[in-house]
């Protein structure tokens, strides 16, 4: 099996220069200079390599804390949303009862269970489809 300089020489590449990307003491990868010559690496052109891998990590880790709060937006959104359908069924069933939103919590809840289906999907039920329990 052939080494990874003679891969490397197939391919045509003959000097190769890594320049880490990190921030602080996380690496997350390397930017990596290749030249099809067998050459040396000036320090001007590694020092230009640098500024590249430190504007490219920014943009990395920034783009992971955008999706990351954008998941969490997200799951936010859904639970809100969930809470909102939980409360309209809650007071539905409350009137039709004539009962507390905790005792119609707890029917719903126990619909659910016994039907083994989520309570969202049940108070979604109560709310758009005239579910009664």
């Amino acid at each position: 099996m052939a080494g990874l300089r003679e891969k490397a020489r197939e391919h045509g590449i003959a000097a190769v220069a890594g320049i880490p990307m990190q921030l602080a003491d996380e690496k997350i990868g390397a930017l990596d200079l290749y030249a099809c010559e067998s050459r040396e690496w000036a320090d001007r052109e590694i020092a230009a390599a640098q500024i590249f891998a430190d504007m490219a990590t920014g943009y990395i880790v920034n783009s992971n804390k955008l999706r990351q709060h954008e998941q969490l937006n997200a799951q936010l959104q859904t639970a809100l949303d969930s809470r909102i359908v939980i409360e309209q069924a809650k007071g539905i069933i409350a009137h039709a009862r004539s009962t507390t939103p905790d005792e119609a919590f707890r029917l719903i809840r126990g619909h659910a269970r016994s039907n083994q289906a989520p309570v969202r999907s049940v108070a979604k039920a109560i709310v758009e489809v005239g579910l009664r329990v």
